[in-house]
């Protein structure tokens, strides 16, 4: 049964990302933004929406250290998972650094590309609402869903909502990274990956040190702050004209993923 919750948020999380970031770069838009500065807004907050809404959603209803553990699977899905699905899945070849989508007409065009949305107000608002209401989902699905991984060995509670918010969230933000880089705005995809994983590191790392400050010894390769700088700095300098990214980027991403969620495991969530 919890993995059925945990499919069934999935694949809310997936349509509610896809519904709420559309509508809200409509809306951007509506409000007299232009298709770029709207592509912008998007990178800002890139696919942070479902872990974000997993952590509102944890700290609503479990309270704050279930959203720190919540957090920091989300963190590890969207900047682990989510990037290595993306390369894996469609092999890229980025040809513009994430963080300068600005450098040049392609890759303006390309984030323009990325947020664009349909017209109207109502239209928008209607799938910013919808989106939220399918992220909320979502975010239940993969707390109900969290017992399924109670049977690996040595994972607690926590670790079990680290695991599953990570493939949750992971999946999602892989599925629709892919999505939008299939229609030919690959880099953009990839520096919304960046920018939602560096905001959810943030995040994570508040939640982290208000329930328990700062982790000592080896146990700080639990912390999502470390862990955080260890894939945003993998993808950043990994991410540059001369060296496409590809599968073999996205298995190493994986790999270290899997590591990282291995810390998490061994020395406590």
């Amino acid at each position: 049964m919890e993995f059925l919750y945990l499919l069934g948020g999935m694949i809310a999380l997936l349509l509610g990302t896809d519904t709420a970031t559309k509508g809200l770069s409509g809306l951007v838009q509506q409000a007299g933004a232009s298709a770029l500065t709207a592509g912008l807004v998007l990178v800002g907050v890139g696919y942070a929406l479902p872990g974000l809404a997993l952590v509102a959603g944890a700290l609503a209803w479990q309270g704050l250290p279930v959203a720190a553990a919540a957090a920091h699977g989300a963190m590890l899905g969207t900047l682990g998972l989510g990037a290595a699905g993306l390369l894996i899945s469609t092999g890229l070849v980025l040809r513009v650094r994430p963080w300068r989508m600005l450098d040049g007409d392609k890759a303006q065009a390309e984030l323009a590309q990325f947020a664009a949305s349909r017209e109207g107000w109502g239209r928008n608002a209607f799938r910013l609402l919808l989106g939220a209401a399918l992220l909320v989902a979502g975010a239940r699905g993969v707390l109900a869903g969290a017992p399924f991984f109670v049977l690996i060995p040595g994972v607690d509670a926590p670790g079990t909502l680290v695991v599953s918010a990570v493939v949750g969230i992971g999946a999602a933000v892989a599925i629709v990274a892919t999505f939008n880089a299939r229609f030919g705005d690959a880099a953009a995809a990839f520096a919304a990956i960046l920018g939602g994983g560096a905001l959810l590191v943030l995040v994570a790392t508040v939640t982290a040190f208000l329930v328990a400050g700062p982790a000592p010894g080896l146990s700080l390769l639990a912390h999502p702050l470390p862990q955080g700088v260890v894939l945003v700095g993998l993808l950043a300098v990994a991410a540059v004209p001369a060296r496409p990214l590809g599968r073999g980027l996205g298995l190493s991403i994986f790999a270290a993923t899997l590591v990282l969620v291995a810390a998490v495991v061994r020395f406590g969530a």
